[in-house]
């Protein structure tokens, strides 16, 4: 009789899921920039992974290592926000040191629309950049102006 690795492997995890559970939590809860390297690496190099075709698929390559994930988390004070998000910078560039930073998920989200609430195209000279990273429309900025009776 042979020995099946996968079938131990299925039996010892019914059998201890909960312990496994608690150190699994337990571990993200003192890395926790590691729950983002597992998942930006898995969106770029498995092909398994839902949202492969938006990353990998595109090219965009995961060059981090798990120190420079923890020294990006430090640097941009990951463990200050509500839900750190990390964000590559030129949106076509690879999981980089240099192209990469921890911003707030709700920035982040932000700054993937391409239209604004209006219906205004999102780019060049309609931008706004706020201080905290958010992107406002100067259409719809300038509309409020006029509604407001401060531009004639």
């Amino acid at each position: 009789m042979s020995f099946d690795a996968k079938k131990y492997h299925s039996i010892y995890y019914i059998k201890h899921r909960e312990e496994i559970l608690a150190n699994q939590k337990e571990y993200y809860k003192k890395n926790p920039w590691m729950n983002n390297y597992k998942k930006a690496k898995g969106r770029c190099q498995c092909e398994t992974n839902k949202r492969y075709h938006r990353y990998g698929g595109r090219g965009i390559k995961f060059l981090l290592s798990v120190k420079d994930i923890k020294f990006l988390w430090f640097r941009d004070k990951g463990y200050l926000m509500k839900l750190p998000s990390i964000d590559r910078i030129y949106n076509n560039g690879n999981y980089s040191l240099s192209n990469c930073r921890y911003i707030e998920f709700e920035v982040n989200r932000e700054l993937k629309k391409t239209h604004c609430k209006r219906g205004h195209l999102l780019k060049g000279k309609n931008i706004k950049i706020r201080k905290d990273g958010y992107r406002e429309c100067k259409l719809c900025m300038k509309a409020r102006r006029l509604e407001n009776g401060k531009l004639s």
